[in-house]
């Protein structure tokens, strides 16, 4: 719901609610009126059912005279405004929930390839996906192809650096193809092109790649 909307709304449930308060305070002083022109005459009418002279009704001064109830008028706008607040805050609790579990579960998917010991390149595509920006995942498209010269700088240089590093691993051949890659090996070239990329000043990691580097990281400590 748009500011403006919520506003209108509340300032509408404010007339209609100003409205009701009115006609609530008419009845009430009329019935008070009422009640006050009638007094000396309903003492009278006691009087006479309590076999008492209702002569008497004019020392005493009449009946009392009751304030009537007041009706309390709430603010119907506000409380629908109110109440789509309380909705939305629900719904977006779910919402995020829902993405909480979801990225869960890439980055379990993830984390077990990188526990595989031959990865298929859309299972290392996957992973590149998940952890690294657009720009990113360009850069390593490009250093696993061997195109790494048609990146921009200071992409050229990470995209450079990750061709020789798929060479040195033995995961391309000299042609380019790509040959037999693990889940390890894969680990380690992420987190090398992570810091080189940090060290360049480029963001490199997306959201759900952070937790997926931060495991990476896990696994080279204890190894």
């Amino acid at each position: 719901m748009l500011p403006s909307a919520g506003a209108m709304i509340q300032g509408a449930g404010a007339v209609i609610q100003g409205l009701a308060a009115y006609k609530s305070a008419q009845k009430q002083m009329k019935f008070q009126r009422e009640m006050s022109n009638t007094a000396v005459q309903r003492q009278m009418a006691d009087m006479r059912a309590a076999g008492i002279n209702p002569i008497l009704a004019a020392k005493y001064g009449g009946a009392s005279t009751p304030t009537g109830a007041a009706y309390q008028v709430p603010n119907i706008g506000a409380a629908a405004v109110e109440g789509y607040k309380g909705a939305s805050s629900a719904k977006q609790m779910q919402e995020q929930a829902r993405l909480t579990g979801v990225k869960a579960d890439i980055e379990k998917r993830t984390l077990d390839y990188l526990e595989k010991e031959n990865l298929t390149m859309a299972q290392v595509m996957y992973t590149a996906k998940n952890v690294f920006t657009s720009k990113m995942l360009d850069t390593f498209e490009k250093g696993l192809s061997g195109r790494w010269q048609e990146l921009p700088n200071p992409y050229r240089g990470i995209g450079q650096f990750l061709h020789k590093e798929f060479r040195d691993a033995g995961m391309i051949s000299q042609r380019g193809e790509v040959m037999s890659i693990s889940g390890e090996g894969l680990g380690n070239l992420i987190a090398k092109a992570v810091k080189l990329a940090s060290d360049a000043g480029v963001q490199a990691v997306t959201e759900t790649g952070r937790g997926i580097i931060d495991a990476i990281a896990d696994r080279i400590m204890k190894k």
